[in-house]
């Protein structure tokens, strides 16, 4: 009920047309895109807004002769309005048909009611050019009573989505707006109230609480436009015209426009905004077409590149679509993107763009992107791109991973330190490092995904990264850039980077220059090649001091030591070759003829060991054999595993492998002081079961404590 002594004064304005006075009344000569009949100057700003957003609109064509009725309630705060739209279908000089809208507005939350009643008093006006006094109405008395009847009362207000009411059951303007009253009362009031009668088809109808259609045909269709319309949508207060209009100007013109990036920033800043509405303003522009058909015009070039700017998850999309190719100049596209994004960086929230490179190192391990199109938008070189501005905080949010899972495999943090919110990165980039740390440090496994980081983060410059991501990826480091990073340690022959040792890159060269100076132990693979190399230069080097010198084998000879003092060497006429001690030929031929022996003995000590829980947990067979080849090597590079797999694993064994275990086993029995049989690893109970459980023993400790 409303109180006789409270006046309301009512407003009205009209849709902008030229017009022609006829005899039977008028025609449209086309519209002003201005409002007219107003009794108000200015109209209010958040009514032009909620209609330039179609929150009064019909579908185009579905205008009816029957008058359409749209009821809502617009703004917020002190600055809110009660409007009511009478929808009439009309002609222009040529008989085509139109529908005009004629606005009955008043301020306050509630007084829909009081507009309806002084409408339903006043003959029920509709759009009429010729029917205009110039000042707003008065009204005072009580409002229309609503007639709910029960089948009203087991409505499903509870909803989000609008309710549709059967075509064949009428209600009346008050039952409607107090049934849209309840609904926003007991709905989470995300929408505001707001109601449609008579209608046939509506531009935004899940912007609505109740709506009464026209016909059932009219109330199949809008059920289904409900049903698709996204539940974003419906639940935001936005004003899409205004971004859709800013869209636009960004795309279509090579000149920005401050005011159309300020209208996007604010959408922003809409937390309500979510990216699937974002996605559906730019598709309206034809961004998925433009991305499927890969068109590629000036226009969709910059809506694209405002696309992926606006939504981050759809920036790996965008460097796919632009197609960038390692050592070619930008093409004419990506040079639209560039200059597009250069006039429009300095006016883009910063924070924006950052947000979009989380996604970037996910896209690149799966191979959804490619390192050279990350280093095009990362650039620093003065290209303009508006990403180039975070790149050393993408730098340091990688970084600040992976020292976090430094210190949680080192113990300094828990497990909650590694959960989703406390990664820069996305989690899943660094699920292959750390279920595989253990491998990876230890090195005996393989990242091989990771490869493309090392590379992206070598072309930055960024050595440290780039040395731990080929450790990661090939198990070892590049030589020159194991050094620079060394060198920045300040260190010579090793390095760690955030808890990974890095390996350093050995050829054969370097182990000969290493066994000269007797600062490697050389794996025996390697003896046989470098013995050779080592005979050829004594043998020519002694040939060309022999040469220089004129003297004769035999004769003492007087060299420099490397203080300056003289010191004395007498090269002998003959010289007796010596060797290391080695397993004789008789011990070597019986521990070759038993080596199925010695094959089942270091099976079972690694299948023995693999079900030993070792630091919390159970090793893996690589790990173990890894374990296994450092024992008997003590300086061994990943690259000898081969010999483990390759060898031990076979159904045949070659004599030249057996050969070769014989002599490492016989090393490790010296080394050890174990007085088994020269050559033997055996786990039966004759007597010579020293070197098997000691050498199990040593391997179990590797794996504990590596070297």
């Amino acid at each position: 009920m409303s109180s006789p002594d409270i006046e309301i004064k009512i407003h009205e304005f009209s849709t902008g047309i030229h017009f022609q006075e006829r005899a039977n009344g008028w025609v449209s000569l086309g519209f002003t895109g201005q409002y007219m009949n107003a009794t108000i100057n200015p109209i209010p700003t958040v009514v032009e807004r909620s209609i330039a957003n179609q929150e009064f609109a019909l579908t185009e064509g579905s205008s009816t002769e029957k008058l359409a009725i749209i009821g809502r309630v617009v703004g917020s705060g002190d600055d809110i309005w009660s409007v009511m739209a009478v929808v009439t279908r009309g002609q222009d000089e040529v008989g085509r048909s139109a529908a005009f809208y004629r606005y009955f507005l008043c301020k306050g939350i509630n007084n829909l009611r009081f507009i309806l009643t002084w409408w339903e008093q006043n003959q029920k006006p509709t759009f009429n050019p010729l029917n205009f006094k110039g000042s707003p109405h008065l009204f005072m008395g009580e409002s229309g009573q609503p007639h709910r009847t029960k089948e009203d009362e087991s409505l499903p207000f509870e909803q989000d989505q609008a309710i549709v009411l059967p075509a064949e059951n009428q209600r009346d303007l008050y039952t409607l707006n107090a049934l849209a009253i309840i609904k926003f009362n007991k709905s989470k009031k995300v929408l505001p109230v707001a109601w449609a009668f008579n209608v046939e088809a509506l531009e935004k109808p899940e912007r609505f609480q109740v709506i009464q259609p026209a016909s059932p045909r009219a109330y199949d269709g809008l059920k289904r436009a409900i049903a698709s319309a996204a539940q974003v949508v419906s639940a935001i207060n936005v004003d899409e015209a205004a971004l859709k209009s800013a869209i636009r100007s960004l795309m279509n013109s090579s000149t920005i426009k401050p005011e159309a990036v300020q209208e996007i920033v604010k959408g922003l800043e809409n937390e309500e905004i979510e990216s699937d509405y974002w996605e559906s303003l730019f598709n309206a522009q034809g961004a998925d077409k433009a991305i499927k058909q890969k068109i590629y015009s000036p226009q969709m070039v910059r809506l694209i590149t405002l696309r992926a700017m606006v939504i981050p998850e759809t920036l790996p999309e965008f460097l796919e679509w632009l197609n960038i190719q390692a050592g070619k100049k930008p093409d004419e596209n990506q040079t639209v993107s560039l200059d597009f994004q250069k006039a429009i960086r300095a006016l883009f929230p910063k924070e924006q763009i950052a947000e979009g490179i989380r996604y970037l190192l996910l896209n690149l391990l799966n191979k959804k992107i490619s390192v050279d199109s990350l280093c095009w938008l990362l650039a620093t070189n003065g290209s303009g791109s508006v990403w180039a501005y975070v790149q050393k905080e993408f730098i340091t949010d990688v970084k600040y991973d992976l020292q976090l899972i430094c210190n949680y495999f080192a113990g300094q943090s828990n497990k909650r330190g590694l959960v989703e919110g406390s990664f820069k990165c996305q989690k899943q980039v660094w699920a292959g490092l750390m279920n595989n740390w253990g491998g990876i440090q230890q090195g005996y496994y393989k990242g091989e995904e990771y490869e493309p980081f090392a590379e992206l983060f070598e072309k930055f410059r960024q050595y440290d990264l780039a040395a731990y991501f080929y450790q990661v990826s090939d198990r070892v480091v590049k030589k020159d850039l194991f050094h620079e990073v060394a060198n920045q340690q300040g260190r010579r022959r090793s390095s760690i980077v955030f808890g990974l040792p890095l390996q350093r890159e050995v050829t054969l060269v370097d182990i000969v220059l290493d066994f000269i100076t007797q600062e490697y132990i050389v794996p025996i693979q390697f003896v046989v090649p470098i013995s050779i190399i080592l005979f050829l230069l004594g043998f020519l080097v002694s040939d060309l001091k022999n040469n220089l010198t004129g003297k004769k084998e035999g004769i003492p000879s007087v060299h420099s030591s490397s203080r300056g003092s003289k010191e004395t060497r007498v090269t002998p006429t003959k010289s007796k070759t010596t060797t290391s001690p080695s397993i004789n030929d008789e011990n070597k031929l019986n521990a070759v003829n038993n080596f199925d022996t010695t094959k089942r003995s270091i099976k079972q000590i690694v299948n023995e060991i693999s079900k030993t829980t070792i630091n919390g947990r159970k090793p893996e067979k690589n790990e173990i054999q890894f374990a296994l080849l450092k024992v008997l090597y003590k300086t061994v590079t990943q690259r000898d595993l081969s010999i483990i797999n390759l060898d031990l694993d076979a159904d045949e064994i070659k004599n030249p492998t057996k050969e070769r275990w014989v002599t490492l086993i016989d090393l490790y029995q010296k080394r050890e002081n174990l007085s088994d049989t020269p050559g033997i690893i055996n786990d039966d109970d004759s007597g010579t079961t020293n070197t098997y459980y000691k050498f199990k023993e040593d391997i179990i400790n590797e794996i504990k404590n590596p070297s």
